[in-house]
């Protein structure tokens, strides 16, 4: 039962935890995805093995080494002659036997040779091959931080998108709040038969169609916490205080300026940069595999008769046959350069694709461009509009006020204040959300010029 009672209590902690609403600023929140990001863990791993490969580029300069031990037996026993003495007399002049025999003996079948060799292969295409390293490593990290970039204005839009859910349901909250203490006036008004019941009556329907909306709201912002939760590594049910307003410094831009000064800093315009750059890396490097390759080599191939007598190890050990070999190649794939060879082929194919990549690279400078215009244009009519929503406001609320000072006095029907207050509302929501749509086309231009434009 404490064992149980333990996995319970250890069960509830984190639920607590995450039940406490967590303070937030934009900053906190953008720094809390940076270290937690699961995405960007998958980056930094990908940048690491880059980063790797480059620092051992040199590697292609140290030579195959490799070594074997073979064992051979032969299937055919064979036998061998020599010359032997025969004692019969011998002569002291000469200093020698008077007679000399041939005589016959059975060779060993097995005999262990070593093999040790070493080849270096130098060609033109090393070059290209180091030079590859880098590219891909630079190609890499461009993509690191173009994730990086899109994590920061997601978590930014979804911040300010969360406290404009949320002021919508305050503000929905308080119209139920003043619609039901109106309600209540106007159940007293009518027992009193100052309104009719139809007056009462529409009054309770509008209060009942608020509650749907309320609940439908509250849902659709628990879901949009739930996926910045998850951005920023933080448990699903984490509850959160968003701490900063949605204000807005209305900025004019000039379109020309953004495109001339910051076109070329656009992040998927240095990808395509990069990725021109690797594929003229690979050209050339194919062109260099045609070309004339040195290859040095090493041989050393000592060997031993009889490995399985002891006296051969105690005699003379892997006997050394010629002292190994040193071998200088040179090697010339003259078939490359026949008309419609596959390295001829291979060539005009990325000479195709580099031609193909001159246009797409011109298409995005095009595109980019499009972007930062229309980016422009919408701060430009989410300024101007800006400007007319607030005089809106301010004219909904006083006329709201008058209203509801002409209804207590009975000069207005329940339905015209309804509408007053219902434009009250929607003039406050319409600003809001114009106030959102003014950050977050200002968060689509700065990622476009690949910069903060606060102090622009």
């Amino acid at each position: 039962m404490r064992k149980k009672a333990l996995c319970l209590i250890l069960a509830i902690i984190p639920a607590l935890l995450s039940a406490e609403a967590k303070d937030l600023t934009v900053q906190e929140a953008i720094s809390l995805g940076k270290a937690h990001n699961l995405n960007l863990k998958v980056q930094d791993i990908t940048v690491a093995k880059a980063d790797r490969a480059k620092n051992d580029r040199w590697n292609v300069f140290v030579p195959d080494v490799s070594a074997q031990v073979i064992l051979n037996h032969s299937n055919v026993a064979t036998t061998g002659t020599a010359l032997a003495p025969i004692i019969t007399s011998y002569n002291p002049v000469t200093g020698g036997f008077d007679e000399v025999g041939v005589t016959s003996y059975e060779v060993n079948q097995y005999t262990l040779i070593g093999n040790l060799n070493a080849q270096l292969v130098l060609t033109p295409a090393l070059a290209n091959g180091i030079k590859a390293l880098d590219l891909n490593l630079r190609t890499e990290k461009l993509n690191r931080e173009k994730d990086e970039k899109d994590l920061e204005r997601s978590i930014e839009k979804n911040y300010f998108q969360l406290v404009q859910m949320k002021k919508s349901v305050e503000l929905l909250e308080k119209n139920i709040v003043t619609t039901t203490q109106r309600y209540n006036d106007m159940q007293a008004m009518y027992r009193n038969g100052l309104i009719t019941e139809l007056d009462l009556l529409q009054v309770q329907s509008g209060l009942a169609s608020l509650k749907p909306s309320l609940t439908s709201l509250k849902n659709g912002y628990d879901q949009l916490r739930m996926a910045f939760c998850m951005d920023l590594g933080l448990p699903l049910n984490q509850e959160l205080n968003l701490t900063e307003e949605i204000n807005v410094d209305a900025r004019a831009f000039d379109a020309d300026e953004m495109v001339n000064r910051y076109l070329a800093d656009n992040l998927d315009v240095k990808a395509m940069a990069l990725g021109k750059d690797s594929a003229e890396n690979g050209r050339k490097a194919q062109i260099n595999q045609s070309l004339p390759s040195l290859i040095l080599g090493w041989n050393y191939q000592p060997m031993i008769n009889a490995p399985f007598e002891s006296s051969s190890w105690d005699n003379e050990p892997f006997k050394d046959n010629d002292g190994g070999a040193f071998s200088l190649t040179l090697n010339i794939p003259l078939d490359d350069w026949l008309p419609h060879s596959g390295a001829s082929n291979k060539v005009k194919e990325m000479e195709d694709t580099l031609a193909g990549l001159e246009y797409q690279q011109k298409l995005l400078y095009q595109g980019t461009e499009m972007q930062i215009r229309a980016s422009v244009m919408s701060l430009e009519a989410s300024r101007e509009n800006l400007a007319v929503m607030e005089e809106n406001v301010t004219l909904a609320r006083k006329t709201y006020d008058m209203s509801w000072e002409q209804y207590r006095n009975g000069q207005m029907t329940a339905t015209d204040l309804s509408q007053s207050e219902n434009d009250l509302l929607q003039a406050e929501s319409d600003l809001l959300g114009e106030k959102y749509k003014y950050i977050t086309a200002l968060l689509d231009l700065e990622y476009l010029v690949n910069r903060d434009l606060d102090g622009e």
